[in-house]
């Protein structure tokens, strides 16, 4: 059977999935997030000054790709269009339950693996920790999300982090909680420590005449 027919079985089509409130506030969460990351990229020298600037460019433009990702994914659910594709191609190489005896194993890499990153990212910026902190622990919310959200839809057993919380699930709650951590940490970047250098260089420039 050619894979483009086998392809033709997948069932996802482009729409909204979840019409409540709070999920149309966490997309607006999101995309403010986004914009706020990318205005952050653009006035990186501006923030950061001359040093690393095309690091700290570069994390910025890539949590505003992640986060715009994020906030259409919200309502499009690409997870299940991968899903879907990725269990076809699996039987028709016929490595289907071998995928199934390793989604654990996919699972904790790629916990390992956005930890591992953050940390390396943290330590790259940790002479600018001031302008990350807020952004880091948006970072780790959002992480917890995805980890915990990607378990449940494999049906990947994880530690029921509720009964440290009476009861509460908080998995939705990280997920807004992170994308508004990430657009503050972007605007205060923008707002106060973009200005405040600005307002220096201002100064310096004056004494310079």
């Amino acid at each position: 059977m050619d894979i483009f027919e086998a392809l033709s079985g997948v069932r996802w089509r482009p729409g909204i999935s979840d019409h409540y409130p709070l999920a149309w506030a966490t997309v607006v969460a999101y995309l403010v997030a986004a914009w706020g990351c990318g205005l952050c990229a653009y006035r990186a020298k501006q923030i950061f000054g001359n040093r690393n600037v095309n690091l700290h460019r570069a994390i910025w433009w890539f949590m505003c790709v992640v986060m715009f990702f994020l906030g259409i994914n919200k309502q499009l659910d690409f997870q299940m269009l991968f899903t879907q594709v990725i269990k076809i191609l699996a039987r028709r190489w016929d490595v289907y339950e071998l995928g199934k005896r390793s989604q654990k194993y996919f699972l904790l890499g790629l916990a390992i693996v956005s930890v591992g990153g953050l940390t390396w990212i943290a330590w790259r910026i940790r002479h600018a920790w001031r302008q990350y902190i807020v952004l880091i622990a948006g970072a780790l919310f959002i992480i917890r999300f995805v980890i915990v959200r990607v378990g449940t839809f494999y049906g990947v057993k994880l530690p029921q982090l509720s009964s440290l919380t009476g009861g509460f699930k908080f998995n939705w709650l990280a997920e807004i909680s992170g994308a508004l951590l990430i657009a503050a940490g972007a605007l205060l970047n923008v707002n106060l420590f973009g200005n405040r250098r600005g307002q220096q260089n201002h100064h310096k420039a004056k004494r310079g005449r």
